[in-house]
C-alpha cells in the first residue's frame, strides 16, 4: 500500500509541484491550503507524513503542528516544515512545537527532499514497531529512539510504569500513570527539573517496565507541555554550547 503524504500550503503552485514529485515516487498525496483544513485532513485521512508551510491563513503552521501533536487522531505522525523562512529563531520554534524536521524551500534540492521523506517514513515504521513492543515493555538504545520519541510513545499509549535511562554511570527514572508523567528523579533533581536537566541524550540505554506506580506526584504539568519545554531547554543549551 502506498504511503500517504499530506501537503499543507496556501500556495497552489507549491502544492502542485511537490505533489507531482511525490506521486512520481508512488506516494499517495493529499492537499490542504491552510492549517485548519490540514488538521481536518489529518483526522480524516491519517497520513503517514505531513509536509507543511508556516505562513498560512486561518491557522498557521506552528498552531497546526501543535494541534496535530496534542489533539489529533495521529499525534505521532512525522511532521516536516517546508518553508521560505530562513531564520534560526523560526526553525527553533518549529522544533519546539513538535516538528521532526525543518527545510528551507530555496535551499532544498529535489533528491534531498525525497531522501528526507524516505528517512522520515522509515523512522515512522520503526516507531510503529516500538508501539507494538511496548505492550510487554520496552528496551533499547538512544541510537534507535530519541528520549522525546520514547516520552511521546508512553504518553500516547497511556502506559503506566517506570522508564529507567542510564548512560556512563548516570541514571534517571521517570514514572508514568496512564500516559501521564507524574514523577522524575535524576541526580539531585526531582520533578520537571529532573527532566529538563537530562540534556540531549544521544547514547545510553532505556528500559520501560509496566508496573503499578505509587510515587508521590512531583509533576503537575501536562506531559506534552513538559516534553515541549524539555525541547526548548535543550535547544537553548545547544545554542550556548
Amino acid at each position: 500500500m502506498a504511503k500517504k503524504i499530506l501537503i499543507v500550503d496556501d500556495n497552489k503552485t507549491v502544492r502542485t509541484l511537490l505533489g507531482l514529485n511525490l506521486r512520481k515516487e508512488n506516494y499517495e498525496v493529499i492537499e490542504a491550503e491552510n492549517g485548519q483544513e490540514g488538521l481536518n485532513r489529518v483526522n480524516e485521512d491519517k497520513p503517514d507524513l505531513v509536509i507543511s508551510d508556516i505562513l498560512m491563513p486561518q491557522m498557521d503552521g506552528f498552531e497546526f503542528c501543535k494541534q496535530v501533536r496534542t489533539t489529533s487522531k495521529v499525534p505521532m505522525v512525522p511532521f516536516m516544515f517546508l518553508t521560505s523562512i530562513d531564520q534560526v529563531a523560526t526553525e527553533l520554534r518549529g522544533f519546539r512545537t513538535g516538528a521532526d524536521d525543518y527545510l528551507i524551500k530555496s535551499n532544498i534540492k529535489k533528491e534531498d527532499l525525497l531522501a528526507k521523506v524516505e528517512a522520515m517514513l522509515n523512522k515512522s515504521n520503526e516507531f510503529k514497531q516500538a508501539e507494538k513492543e511496548i505492550q510487554e515493555g520496552l528496551y533499547g538504545k538512544f541510537t534507535d529512539l530519541s528520549l522525546v520519541d520514547i516520552l511521546q510513545l508512553l504518553m500516547m499509549n497511556k502506559k503506566s510504569g517506570i522508564l529507567t535511562i542510564t548512560r556512563e554511570g548516570d541514571k534517571a527514572e521517570l514514572y508514568f500513570t496512564d500516559g501521564r508523567m507524574i514523577h522524575a528523579e535524576y541526580k539531585q533533581y526531582v520533578g520537571e527539573e529532573a527532566v529538563y536537566n537530562l540534556g540531549e541524550w544521544k547514547d545510553g540505554i532505556f528500559r520501560f517496565e509496566s508496573v503499578d506506580v505509587n510515587a508521590v506526584p512531583t509533576i503537575h504539568t501536562a506531559t506534552m507541555n513538559v516534553i515541549m519545554e524539555y525541547c526548548r531547554v535543550t535547544d537553548e543549551k545547544k545554542s550556548f554550547a
